[in-house]
């Protein structure tokens, strides 16, 4: 939606895109991190990159406060230990890459990791099953009988893919049962 100003053009974003513009920023981050690391190449980590499995972050002031410097990321109940260990993995390789260059501006704001989202959500279509908490479905499944037929259909089974050199990442969710 471009408005002339003069010979210019200026952009003006929905406000929708500018909530969603953090989150935009931290996933460009983690695929940034991810072409770094060789060995996140393989093509199971893509559903990983979706906005959806992004956490949300609010101010402590509560959300769109501005009073707090703290910021609170709040996951999502259905991922993964092992999907939140590879967003850690990211971050740090982020982090390590970013402190490397100048500082520019007035710096990050101070984050801490808060409660997961309150409600329901499902995985966006495209998640691997190994980003999926098996103890957020088994817990789910008292609530909602069908969540196994709707995963089906959304979830992209990732059974013959190798673990063996992704100790980093840890098992797979079944220790959080």
């Amino acid at each position: 939606m471009p408005e002339k100003s003069g010979t210019l053009q200026v952009w003006s974003l929905p406000a929708k895109t500018n909530a969603l513009s953090p989150r935009l920023k931290k996933l460009s981050n983690r695929a940034e991190a991810r072409m770094r690391l060789e060995a996140f190449e393989h093509s199971i980590f893509d559903g990983a990159f979706q906005i959806e499995c992004i956490s949300s972050e609010e101010s402590d002031g509560g959300e769109g406060s501005l009073s707090s410097g703290i910021l609170r990321s709040r996951g999502l109940p259905w991922r993964s230990s092992r999907l939140q260990r590879f967003y850690h993995v990211l971050d740090k390789d982020e982090a390590l890459d970013k402190s490397q260059k100048p500082k520019r501006g007035f710096g990050k704001k101070q984050r801490s990791r808060g409660p997961n989202k309150e409600g329901f959500y499902l995985p966006p279509k495209g998640a691997a099953s190994w980003m999926i908490s098996k103890r957020w479905m088994i817990e789910s499944q008292t609530t909602y009988p069908d969540l196994l037929d709707m995963l089906k259909k959304i979830v992209a089974h990732s059974s013959d893919f190798d673990w063996e050199h992704f100790d980093n990442l840890g098992e797979e969710s079944g220790n959080e049962m």
